[in-house]
């Protein structure tokens, strides 16, 4: 009896720790475009989530500044992925476009007021 009970509960618990599969964030390639509005004018109109790096500055040019920084998944104690770390790309008068650890397109933030610093 006391068995079935445990059962049960660490049955129950796990229930509760489920993942229904969606992350809430808008996944596809034209995601990042459709949310910003990104004018067809704009180089970045060209460019979609999942493209290599190779493939964006193909595109876009040399970015005016790239910065790399840590994703914060290198800190989770038993994290054995790779995608530990991205780079921002700025272009000036363009916005940001974000890389994961792979080097594809994670990212497309549009702002005609970027810096570029």
């Amino acid at each position: 009896m006391v068995h079935k009970l445990l059962a049960l509960l660490l049955f129950v618990g796990l229930m509760g720790c489920g993942s229904t599969g969606t992350s809430g964030k808008a996944e596809g390639p034209d995601s990042k475009k459709a949310a910003q509005h990104i004018p067809a004018s704009s180089k970045f109109s060209k460019i979609n989530v999942g493209m290599t790096q190779s493939q964006m500055v193909a595109i876009l040019g040399k970015p005016n500044q790239t910065i790399s920084h840590p994703s914060g998944k290198q800190f989770a104690p038993f994290y054995f992925g790779h995608d530990y770390v991205h780079t921002t790309n700025r272009y000036k008068g363009e916005g940001r476009i974000e890389l994961d650890s792979d080097g594809n397109v994670d990212e497309i933030e549009y702002d005609p007021k970027e810096t570029g610093k």
